[in-house]
C-alpha cells in the first residue's frame, strides 16, 4: 500500500486529494490507446453480408413437408431415411395433376425470388458490402506487392557481390584460307561418292525384289486363299438365299394386292346392283 507524499493541509478542503502527474499520464494512454485499439478494430472488422431472400422450395420439397408428419405418424418406428424412402415413393405415385399443382406454386415462388434477389443486388447495403470487399481485396493485394517489394530488396542487399572476372577470352585469328579448304573438302567427298556408287551399281551383287515371295510362305497364303474362297462362296448363298426369300415375300404381296384389288372389284359390283335394284323398287 503507497503512502500520500503530499502533507493535508488544516486549511484546506478535506475532500481534495491530489495525485502524481505520472499515475494521471499513465491513466490517460491507456484509455487513448484502449480506445485507438478498439476503433481500428471496428474499422478493419469486414461487415457481415446482408441477408439474401430464401430460395423458393421445390415441388417435393412442398410435397414432402406437408406429408412428412403424417407418415411419421403413421410408422413411428421406422428411421428419418426409411420415411424419406417412403415419401420419395409416394411423390412418385402422385397423380399428374397434384403434382403439377406444386409445381405451380414453385414457379410462382420462383418469379417473386428473382425479384426480390434482384432488389437484394441493388440494395444500398448490398453494394457498401461488396464495395468494401473490392477496396479490401485491392488494399491486401497493394501490401502484398509492397511486401514482395521489400523481400527483394532485402534480399538484394544481404546476398554478397560477385567479384569481377579475373581472366577475359580474346578472338582466335581466323584463317584466310577457310574458303579454299572448303571447296577442296567438298570436291573430295563427291569424288568418293561417285566411285562408291559406280561400285555400286557394276558389282555382281544381287538385289533382292521386294516384291517376290519367299518360299515358304506359299503354303500358309494358298490356305488363305482357299479360306477365304469358302468364305466367299458362303456369302454368295446367303446372298443368294435372301434374294429368293425377297421375291418370295414380294410376289405372295403382289398376289394378295391383286386377289384385293378383284374382291374390291366384286363388291364394287354388288353394290351397283344392290343400288339399282333399290332403286327400281
Amino acid at each position: 500500500m503507497t503512502s500520500n507524499p503530499f502533507l493535508p493541509s488544516l486549511h484546506g478542503h478535506p475532500n481534495f486529494n491530489p495525485i502524481k502527474s505520472a499515475s494521471l499520464t499513465s491513466t490517460s494512454s491507456l484509455s487513448s490507446s484502449s480506445l485507438k485499439n478498439s476503433t481500428t478494430n471496428d474499422l478493419g472488422r469486414t461487415p457481415k453480408q446482408p441477408k439474401p431472400p430464401d430460395k423458393p422450395m421445390t415441388p417435393y420439397m412442398r410435397y414432402s413437408k406437408k406429408v412428412w408428419d403424417e407418415v411419421r405418424n403413421r410408422y413411428p418406428e421406422l428411421k428419418v431415411w426409411e420415411i424419406s424412402k417412403i415419401v420419395g415413393q409416394m411423390w412418385r405415385d402422385l397423380d399428374e395433376n397434384e403434382k403439377h399443382k406444386y409445381t405451380e406454386e414453385f414457379e410462382f415462388d420462383k418469379i417473386e425470388y428473382n425479384e426480390q434477389l434482384k432488389n437484394y443486388h441493388n440494395s444500398p447495403s448490398y453494394q457498401s458490402w461488396i464495395n468494401h470487399l473490392r477496396t479490401k481485396e485491392s488494399e491486401e493485394k497493394d501490401a502484398q506487392t509492397k511486401r514482395k517489394k521489400t523481400n527483394h530488396q532485402q534480399n538484394a542487399q544481404n546476398s554478397p557481390q560477385r567479384p569481377e572476372n579475373r581472366y577475359s577470352l580474346q578472338s582466335v585469328d581466323v584463317d584466310n584460307n577457310e574458303e579454299y579448304f572448303s571447296i577442296k573438302h567438298l570436291a573430295a567427298a563427291r569424288y568418293f561418292r561417285n566411285n562408291r556408287l559406280v561400285n555400286e551399281i557394276f558389282s555382281d551383287t544381287i538385289v533382292p525384289d521386294v516384291r517376290a515371295v519367299p518360299q515358304h510362305k506359299i503354303p500358309m497364303l494358298l490356305k488363305q486363299r482357299a479360306s477365304l474362297e469358302i468364305y466367299q462362296k458362303k456369302l454368295d448363298a446367303e446372298l443368294e438365299q435372301i434374294e429368293q426369300d425377297f421375291q418370295q415375300k414380294k410376289s405372295a404381296l403382289l398376289e394378295s394386292s391383286r386377289r384385293f384389288q378383284e374382291e374390291l372389284k366384286e363388291r364394287n359390283a354388288l353394290n351397283e346392283e344392290k343400288m339399282i335394284r333399290l332403286k327400281s323398287k
